[in-house]
């Protein structure tokens, strides 16, 4: 996955530039670019439709051996819909510890054997 600051210098856009695509400040860009920032989630869509998909929302959210992709992935869609205003950060901590996840029907399918 691409980061912020390999796509702005890839392309040659100025921070500044970028800022005002996604409606941002230049400092919010420079810090996400730093790794001092995170995004919201409008932020990091925003982001990731500006470039075109090259850098995807999930690259905001630090993936771990217990926090695989396809659960990063499937949280993102949850908060996109359902948490709005929500940060990247503060979603990535309802991860369970395992990584997985799971839903109540196959609890109950377990359950039965």
């Amino acid at each position: 996955m691409t980061t912020l600051r390999a796509y702005l210098d890839k392309t040659g856009e100025k921070q500044s530039e970028f800022a005002d695509r996604v409606q941002t400040t230049p400092a919010t860009i420079s810090r996400l670019c730093a790794g001092n920032l995170k995004p919201s989630l409008d932020l990091a869509h925003a982001i990731e439709v500006a470039t075109r998909g090259e850098v995807r929302t999930e690259v905001w959210i630090a993936r771990t051996p217990s926090a695989p992709a396809e659960a990063i992935v499937g949280l993102i869609v949850v908060a996109k819909e359902g948490e709005k205003h929500a940060t990247l950060n503060a979603a990535a901590e309802h991860l369970p510890s395992t990584g997985q996840i799971s839903d109540a029907s196959t609890a109950d399918e377990e359950a039965r054997s």
